[in-house]
């Protein structure tokens, strides 16, 4: 924000830029600044991980630092408010397929288009835990998710492409639900 531009007017701009509400922005606002605890007025890593874990409290270590890449526009390594209110917004305005890709690219650590050792353990990490929070037991919670990744590697090679994530997960209710696909 510039020398000449106040606080309403960055809640204005934002408000024009975004599906939020004043009311909404309000309150994303104070979210920020008790999350920023150093005062400073961006969020850093640690910071930031505090605010999804206050949204998303079974996201890993590895989610979050994708989110934080994604919400991170101008790549300074700290999210502003405007950061994270526009992210936050595209996120939510998201078709149920858009949100399929984007979680498979959060997951796609090396870009490579296919999903396989430690971000294939990450995915079913980050799955297990929203399984369990759904009220499945361990053992349950495992054999289902082993159920969902046997129907979405097509080919049977252990790999899970983007090709077959979208295909296989579109027509795959319970992982929407588990990567909570259908709503941010």
């Amino acid at each position: 924000m510039g020398a000449g531009g106040s606080k309403d007017d960055e809640l204005s701009q934002l408000q024009s830029s975004t599906k939020f509400t004043k009311e909404e922005l309000d309150e994303l606002k104070r979210e920020f600044k008790a999350r920023d605890t150093d005062g400073s007025g961006e969020l850093d890593h640690a910071e930031f991980a505090a605010v999804v874990r206050s949204r998303t409290p079974d996201a890993t270590d590895a989610t979050i630092a994708s989110l934080f890449q994604y919400f991170d526009d101008d790549g300074s390594g700290k999210v502003t408010f405007k950061e994270m209110c526009t992210a936050f917004s595209a996120l939510s305005e998201m078709t149920v397929e858009q949100k399929l890709a984007f979680q498979f690219d959060l997951f796609d650590a090396d870009g490579s288009g296919s999903l396989s050792g430690d971000e294939l353990r990450q995915l079913v990490s980050q799955m297990t835990k929203t399984a369990k929070g759904l009220g499945r037991k361990e053992a349950a919670a495992a054999q289902f998710i082993d159920g969902i990744m046997v129907k979405l590697d097509i080919d049977g090679d252990g790999n899970i492409t983007r090709d077959e994530w979208m295909t296989r997960g579109m027509a795959t209710p319970s992982l929407l639900v588990l990567l909570n696909a259908g709503d941010y």
